[in-house]
């Protein structure tokens, strides 16, 4: 891969964070991209440069990866000097994704709270996923969920230690 190399920063190493937890994950170089972009049609961001490849293979054309709109991404701002970017998932973060599907997949649900952030999976064959799932009408393995507050959170209400997130 050919890194243009910025006239004052060089590489521009950026320290990089799970987007999920905030722990370091490694270490991007964006050289002479450091700007922030967002596609107009849906929303997906990238980070550094316009992401895609356009029919000849080269990089940087406006193809949107997620919806495949074609020059729909705009600058949002300039990368701060310091700023870590949140660009992946940490080895921690995605086992417990990968746990919480999982259990998903053997008839838990989905819960997560509005006012916290928490996210996890209720096990199969509790009572609360099996009501929600038959209400829903909807039999594992797909995926269904339920949303709390601050009122009725597993977290917020301490009846859980903080076992997924």
């Amino acid at each position: 891969m050919n890194l243009r190399l910025h006239s004052t920063k060089g590489v521009n190493p950026r320290l990089t964070v799970c987007w999920n937890c905030g722990k370091s994950v490694g270490v991007a170089l964006l050289g002479a991209s450091e700007g922030l972009y967002e596609c107009t049609k849906c929303g997906m961001h990238s980070i550094g440069g316009k992401p895609g490849k356009d029919r000849w293979g080269h990089l940087g054309a406006q193809v949107c990866p997620k919806c495949d709109a074609h020059d729909s991404y705009i600058r949002k701002r300039d990368i701060e000097d310091h700023e870590q970017l949140p660009i992946e998932l940490c080895d921690d973060c995605r086992k417990n994704l990968e746990a919480v599907a999982e259990e998903v997949k053997r008839g838990g649900i989905h819960w997560k709270c509005k006012d916290c952030g928490s996210a996890g999976a209720i096990k199969a064959g509790h009572p609360l996923a099996e009501a929600v799932r038959a209400q829903a009408k909807i039999p594992a393995p797909d995926p269904v969920g339920v949303e709390f507050t601050k009122d009725d959170c597993p977290l917020c209400t301490g009846a859980v230690k903080g076992e997924t997130k």
